[in-house]
């Protein structure tokens, strides 16, 4: 997981210090489900589910779903894709990003605590709004 800003500095070190043709692997570390559900719930104040649902009841569930979408032509919230994509364990090695780049990375807490600010200052300002 790593910030979008993080990145953002990095495409744009990228331009200036990048070689022509080469390929950067931006992150920061691998957070497992667990981990994430975690630090959101640390960092917002609100507890996340308990509950652990297993990986093939998921893979029935967005089976199920992916279905239903192509029957009905509405949008699903679980695919497939996304159900294997959270469950794919890959922890990348930035070294060459930070090597040639001098790319940084804020930790993930920060960053969630950073979104989930900026969600309610979102949120606030749509119902003040309303």
């Amino acid at each position: 997981m790593v910030d979008a800003r993080d990145v953002a500095q990095a495409m744009l070190k990228a331009v200036d210090c990048g070689k022509s043709g080469e390929r950067y692997i931006l992150n920061e570390s691998y957070h497992t489900m667990e981990e994430m559900i975690q630090t959101l719930g640390k960092v917002s104040g609100v507890a996340g589910p308990k509950r652990h649902i297993p990986y093939l009841a998921s893979i029935a569930y967005a089976s199920v779903m992916e279905i239903y979408g192509r029957l009905t032509h509405k949008p699903i919230l679980v695919s497939l894709e996304g159900v294997r994509a959270l469950h794919n364990i890959q922890d990348v090695i930035s070294a060459k990003a930070v090597r040639e780049l001098s790319a940084t990375f804020r930790p993930f807490e920060e960053t969630l605590r950073d979104e989930v600010n900026w969600y309610r200052s979102q949120t606030r300002t749509v119902h003040t709004k309303l």
